[in-house]
């Protein structure tokens, strides 16, 4: 963690800094808990006034790739989820041009597994208990929009019976 914000608290999880490019990443990591108190902004902010002349890049990391709850934000961070992580990890451990250190290899593979079993959903077995947990939440909502979707039948029905009405040799049968 990075203490950035003088005088408040905030630590931003990872700040990725290289000096010789004039390049900076700051990644804050949201796993377990949500964006609170304009954290984004004040990190933000603190990193431009911290880092002036670095060309910046912010990365809101989360299991789902979720968007920043300020509108304004979402100019500024990257939202990435962790099966793009996971992919990525995957990408290095079996694409490289040269292979990888075993040390570093087992480290990917061990930080891999980790992420599979606790971070990035199974979404062919947790689609299921997803979908019946948000209705659950939003049941009401979710039903208003089900009383209220098209009925592209009745309303194609309505078309054709229009024109079969407008035509004297179309019979309706």
């Amino acid at each position: 963690m990075h203490n950035i914000v003088e005088g408040r608290e905030g630590r931003l999880d990872i700040l990725l800094i290289n000096e010789a490019e004039r390049f900076l990443c700051g990644i804050e990591n949201k796993i377990f808990s949500g964006e609170h108190s304009e954290q984004l902004t004040r990190y933000r902010r603190a990193l431009a006034i911290a880092y002036p002349d670095f060309h910046r890049r912010h990365v809101f990391l989360s299991p789902a790739g979720t968007l920043p709850l300020q509108e304004e934000e979402r100019q500024y961070w990257a939202p990435v989820s962790y099966a793009t992580v996971l992919q990525l990890v995957e990408q290095t451990i079996t694409q490289g041009d040269e292979p990888l250190r075993e040390d570093i290899s087992s480290f990917l593979r061990q930080y891999s597994t980790t992420l599979r079993r606790r971070v990035v959903p199974d979404t062919t077995s947790n689609a299921r208990t997803l979908a019946r947990k948000i209705y659950m939440e939003h049941r009401a909502a979710i039903d208003f929009i089900n009383a209220n979707r098209p009925n592209y039948k009745e309303e194609g029905n309505a078309i054709v019976k229009v024109a079969i009405d407008l035509n004297d040799r179309w019979v309706l049968d």
